[in-house]
């Protein structure tokens, strides 16, 4: 069994730690990583206000609950917030869980333009009457 040693210690270069970093991502594999959003562009470039803070969600997850209450509640939080309908875009999928997050991830490109548009494909998808 190795005991540690007092004497020596061991220091690993910034040469060697870039090398072995550049080895790892090399082995991630980031070219087929796909970042798509489901909304348009011009939703991405809008600014959120200054000084805005994320706000917690209650979690939906696609397999049970109300879609409907859960978008109304999410409407009502962000609608104190004051956010306009292409930031609220920009934060509904901070809600999602599990199946629901699956769903959102394999939305199309720009494939949801308005912000009433995600919810009504919310509420037919998950709990559609």
């Amino acid at each position: 069994m190795a005991t540690p040693s007092t004497s020596a210690q061991s220091f690993v270069t910034k040469e060697k730690l870039e090398k072995l970093l550049d080895q790892n991502n090399k082995s991630l594999n980031f070219s087929k990583f796909d970042l798509k959003l489901p909304y348009l562009a011009k939703v991405v470039v809008n600014p959120y206000p200054k000084d805005y803070t994320s706000l917690k969600f209650k979690q939906v997850n696609g397999k049970t609950g109300n879609a409907w209450e859960h978008v109304m509640k999410l409407v009502k939080t962000l609608g104190v917030v004051g956010l306009e309908d292409d930031l609220k875009l920009k934060e509904f999928f901070k809600s999602f869980t599990e199946k629901a997050y699956m769903w959102y991830v394999n939305l199309t490109l720009s494939s949801v333009d308005y912000w009433n548009q995600m919810c009504r494909m919310v509420g037919e998808k998950f709990f559609s009457t």
